[in-house]
């Protein structure tokens, strides 16, 4: 079984008694440390009498009566010790604490090694099975397989018994006690237990103790290991990493109704890929320390109470796929840092109180998709250099004040582009020419102070909503509008527009189904509709102040 190992006992002895003991070496976890006695020298016949005898020869220690040595081997370090020893039978030196110690004592002092680690200790079956062979190929007294070894200070003699030979001299006994240790410690490599890593256990705690948990969602998180014993909310890796520990590599609090405040303690989950705490009512800033978490690949905080600066070390984050902050009250510049995210494709950060000029070195980001803006106080220019990014899909800085800015005529070649929207943004200029952003889905330029005629340009044949209302245009509706197969709506109101409606604009237009069309053509200076006025069923067409309905079965004008 992992983390236990109970081998079988055999038993030799190495000492200057001349009497056949045990060797017994046990393996077990006991807590959060582990004791790994190699006891040489126990005199006794079996296993409990090697108990008995060491409890006695620990009692001769304290009293400083016996004549064993007990030495220390450190697990973690592999650096022996020597904790204590008493006069040697042998030899009229005393060893004291801070005397080297070195395997050649084993052979002139009683001893016993004990074996300890500072930290847990993980063995596996296969270690189990090696160490068990290493003992059965132990020589056992009285079998016929087994020796005994006396030394006489006198003079080097050894007798054996068995298939060892009669004549083995010490400098063999030494060799063989060496080669014995030396396979215990290569079979016994120190790794940790499984559990999880305890500067993270110390992290979890802290991040807790930061929160506020009217529900108890978390209550799971004071009892127990957080990988071991499943704390809740909490996913970790399913295999230990290269030091032997579990590690964190989720934290799930979606929706809890926490509040309180992040702990910068986060920021020791440093092998964390998802952090998510959307959608509670968490304050605070955000901590500078997650800028350590180097694998974070989704940081989801949107729809808190957060409030702040933005830390400049999240743009150091190497793995950053999503920064998802919206919906808080952060507030502040966009950190430069930012155009270091090579990897991130989700720039969640509207609804927010971010102020300045948008980065125009955000053009560097070769991944990024989602760029959301959107409702804070940002304010300069738009930047043109943002057409060069590679992949962008969407771009949305509706509700900010780029006041007397225009829109960049780059803009009309982003050629990836499925949605521009710059409602009510204080822009200037003409409408653009997207004519060269051949997926173009939405485009949404309203509340502005556009101005000039509306450009005769080919709109993508899968838009499905145009805006421009709210503007300062004039001139004629264009034919352009027309041929649009998937169009829902077409909002030119409040503008100076003059004319007539051109009566082709829902041709080709696929309205099966639930599918409708919406023309707003509301508060301009248009005279009246062209004729013959046939549109198909689901057209509202919106004019002056009256809404002009034709329904499925209902082809007559309502007012």
């Amino acid at each position: 079984m992992i983390g236990q190992c109970q081998p079988r006992v055999r038993s030799f002895n190495v000492s200057g008694s001349g009497q056949c003991g045990m060797v017994g070496w046990r393996i077990g976890i006991l807590g959060l440390h582990v004791l790994l006695p190699v006891f040489l020298h126990l005199p006794g016949e079996a296993a409990e009498e090697g108990r008995v005898k060491e409890e006695m020869v620990a009692k001769r220690w304290r009293e400083g009566k016996g004549q064993c040595c007990s030495v220390s081997l450190n697990l973690n370090t592999g650096a022996p010790t020597l904790l204590a020893c008493s006069r040697c039978p042998y030899h009229s030196q005393r060893w004291t604490m801070d005397r080297p110690f070195h395997i050649s004592h084993t052979l002139r002092c009683h001893f016993n090694i004990i074996l300890v680690a500072s930290r847990p200790i993980r063995l596996n079956p296969s270690l189990c099975l090696a160490s068990s062979l290493l003992l059965d190929l132990l020589p056992v007294p009285g079998a016929g397989n087994g020796f005994c070894y006396q030394r006489d200070p006198a003079s080097v003699k050894s007798i054996y018994s068995g298939q060892m030979g009669q004549n083995m001299l010490q400098p063999q006994v030494l060799c063989l006690c060496s080669i014995i240790l030396t396979l215990f410690f290569t079979l016994l490599q120190p790794t940790a237990a499984q559990i999880t890593a305890p500067w993270e256990v110390d992290a979890l705690k802290a991040i807790r103790g930061s929160l506020i948990d009217p529900h108890g969602n978390l209550s799971s998180w004071n009892r127990g290991d957080p990988c071991m014993g499943n704390w809740s909310h909490v996913i970790c890796y399913n295999a230990t990493g290269s030091d032997g520990y579990f590690h964190v590599k989720e934290l799930q609090l979606l929706s809890l109704n926490l509040s309180g405040i992040l702990a910068p303690e986060l920021g020791q989950l440093s092998q964390m890929k998802i952090m998510d705490f959307m959608w509670n009512s968490i304050g605070g800033t955000i901590p500078k320390e997650v800028g350590n978490i180097t694998s974070l690949e989704l940081m989801l905080l949107n729809g808190n109470q957060l409030n702040g600066s933005l830390p400049e070390e999240i743009g150091f984050l190497p793995n950053l796929n999503r920064i998802q902050i919206d919906q808080n009250h952060i507030s502040g510049l966009i950190p430069k840092s930012f155009a270091n995210l090579n990897k991130t494709k989700h720039f969640h950060m509207n609804n927010n109180s971010l102020s300045g000029q948008i980065p125009p070195e955000l053009s560097r980001l070769p991944s990024l998709v989602h760029l959301l803006l959107d409702n804070n106080n940002l304010s300069g220019y738009i930047p043109p250099e943002l057409s060069k990014l590679p992949n962008v899909l969407i771009i949305q800085l509706d509700n900010n004040n780029f006041s007397g800015s225009t829109i960049p005529s780059s803009y009309g070649n982003i050629s990836t582009l499925l949605k521009l929207s710059l409602r009510n943004c204080s822009l200037e200029g003409p409408v653009p020419d997207v004519s060269g952003i051949p997926q173009l889905g939405y485009l949404d330029v309203s509340w502005n102070q556009l101005r000039g005629p509306i450009p005769s340009i080919q709109f993508s044949s899968n838009i499905t909503t145009i805006d421009l209302s709210h503007n300062n245009l004039n001139g004629s509706i264009p034919g352009i509008f027309s041929g649009l197969p998937y169009l829902q709506r077409l909002s030119l109101d409040d503008n100076n527009l003059t004319g007539s409606v051109p009566s082709n604009i829902w041709q080709d237009i696929d309205l099966r189904g639930n599918k409708s069309l919406v023309l707003d053509f509301q508060n301009n200076a248009l005279n009246n509709l062209s004729t013959p006025l046939s549109p198909p069923p689901n057209v509202t067409i919106l004019y002056a102040f009256y809404s002009m309905c034709f329904s499925l079965f209902h082809k007559t004008l309502t007012h």
